[in-house]
């Protein structure tokens, strides 16, 4: 018994050296210069600054180019969640040698230990604290932006009130590490069972959450001074929301992890809706862009010329000199529209249309002399022309009809 023991011992030892082993390899958490617990907008946002940094066509150091390439290794590690964490448990080698040869740690466990019995109920599978935790609220936000942002897209820093955990106890709730104790009601588990005798050799078993922890399985001696043992306190992030260039109102820009905090929670995700801005000139359908313009009613008989700015920066001019304009007419401007966004069936880098409507101003009134000269430029319609289709048809008199109306009704009486 004592060298079964003994050789258990042994092969846990060697165990936890081989994690060790293969936990080896670069810090890709050092390599971005964030906390090994950063949020995937934390990783995003870390990422984008090296990178402009470090990329070769701004950096002509000979180490920028090495540099840029674990920078984009590490962040592909780091954004992807199962490659995280095979990463955060096994290391750089971890992750070349496929987990090490061994479907998790509790695989490799299992080997080395499968027929020795465990280790006195020793928690194995918790070793690690990976038991799961339910996902947090979503926070929904709107977010203001204007045409010419949503036509050329742009960067916004947002101030977010949030639930973060408290900074001084790092969400225990406790003065210090040494105040945070196993839960003495529930002897640490979290739960409890609850025993009723039915009958006769009749027992009835209940699992329950242990009331004094709340499940947690830990109890607190002295409550954090700062958060009063409550964990969390209120605060503000600055998040950087990326508005795509072509984004429409009411779409959604969504940030992981980045809503309120909880130690109970995974962070659930903030949720960005755009509110487009009206804008002085141009309104939005889709993707097509729309202006109108106002006329007087000499440019819309005689011709006109026009000028205006486009969102693009672009001087638009129109030249009409030799049109009569008639009012409400529509005139399209093929590819002036707004970006069109990529899709899976749709490839970027095309644009909607623009539409131009003409409104004529028309004079309140106009006095005897501006009517005689208006009747010497355009003559007045003799007469109405007969509607096409009744030229040949035959006239019916009222006396036709009376006659007809009175013979249906002298056969009807026979």
């Amino acid at each position: 018994m004592y060298s079964q023991r003994l050789f258990s011992v042994i092969l846990f030892v060697f165990f936890c050296t081989s994690l060790i082993i293969v936990s080896a390899g670069k810090d890709f958490y050092a390599l971005l210069g964030i906390r090994r617990d950063a949020s995937n907008h934390e990783i995003k946002k870390a990422y984008k600054k090296l990178s402009k940094k470090y990329h070769p066509d701004k950096n002509k150091e000979k180490s920028a180019n090495e540099k840029f390439i674990e920078i984009q290794e590490a962040y592909s590690i780091l954004t992807d969640k199962e490659k995280r964490k095979v990463y955060d448990r096994y290391g750089e080698e971890g992750l070349k040698n496929n987990h090490g040869g061994f479907g998790s740690h509790h695989d490799m466990f299992e080997q080395f230990f499968g027929g020795f019995g465990g280790f006195g109920g020793f928690d194995f599978d918790n070793m690690h604290g990976e038991k799961q935790k339910p996902k947090g609220e979503t926070l929904r936000l709107d977010i203001n932006v204007g045409l010419e942002e949503l036509y050329f897209g742009t960067d916004i820093d947002v101030d977010v009130s949030k639930q973060k955990l408290c900074s001084k106890c790092g969400g225990t709730g406790a003065n210090s590490a040494e105040d945070v104790i196993s839960c003495p009601d529930c002897g640490g588990k979290g739960i409890k069972i609850i025993r009723r005798e039915l009958g006769i050799g009749i027992i009835q078993q209940m699992q329950t959450t242990c009331n004094a922890c709340g499940g947690r399985g830990k109890s607190i001696k002295h409550k954090c001074d700062k958060c009063k043992g409550t964990r969390v306190m209120r605060g503000n992030d600055q998040l950087n929301v990326e508005i795509p260039a072509g984004s429409k109102h009411g779409q959604h820009v969504i940030i992981e992890d980045e809503a309120d905090e909880h130690p109970d929670h995974e962070t659930g995700s903030v949720v960005f809706e755009i509110n487009q801005d009206p804008h002085p000139l141009f309104t939005r359908d889709n993707n097509d862009l729309h202006i109108d313009i106002t006329i007087s009613l000499l440019e819309a008989l005689t011709g006109f010329k026009r000028t205006f700015k486009h969102l693009n920066g672009d001087k638009i001019e129109i030249d009409r000199s030799s049109s009569v304009t008639i009012p409400h007419y529509v005139e399209k401007k093929e590819a002036l529209g707004m970006p069109i966004q990529a899709t899976n069936s749709q490839p970027s880098g095309k644009f909607g249309d623009l539409y131009i409507k003409y409104w004529v101003e028309f004079p309140e009134k106009i006095d005897d002399s501006q009517k005689s000269e208006l009747g010497k430029l355009f003559s007045p319609i003799k007469e109405w022309s007969k509607p096409i289709g009744l030229a040949n048809k035959p006239k019916i008199s009222y006396q036709n009809v009376k006659n007809s109306s009175k013979a249906k009704s002298n056969k009807d009486e026979l």
